[in-house]
């Protein structure tokens, strides 16, 4: 393989994702997002640590989180999606939302 000595960083934030996400299962059809996302060598993400994994905020990065491992992508998680990248882990690739979790009876 050659390097010819350049390269693009791409910067996003979480509300820029759609053109890179591609999952079905959330309504992200669109193809031309799943070339950009196969074109990435290396994805980044970071953010704040104090944000909970299940945060409703982050679901395309739970998106994203669960394209890389499953197309095996190189991946660099930092604070919070090293975090995300747990939670997914322990429920299967699955966003489990809090409320599913937690069963609350108003009457005892």
């Amino acid at each position: 393989m050659f390097f010819d000595g350049s390269f693009e960083i791409l910067v996003k934030t979480n509300d820029e994702l759609d053109d890179i996400l591609y999952d079905e299962v959330f309504s992200y059809t669109n193809k031309h997002a799943a070339k950009t996302f196969d074109n990435l060598d290396m994805i980044f993400i970071e953010g704040d640590v104090n944000v909970l994994p299940w945060d409703p905020s982050l679901s395309k990065i739970l998106i994203l989180l669960r394209m890389c491992i499953k197309a095996k992508k190189t991946l660099f998680a930092s604070a919070f999606a090293m975090q995300a990248l747990v939670y997914l882990t322990a429920t299967n690739l699955e966003a489990v939302s809090l409320s599913s979790l937690i069963s609350v009876n108003p009457s005892s």
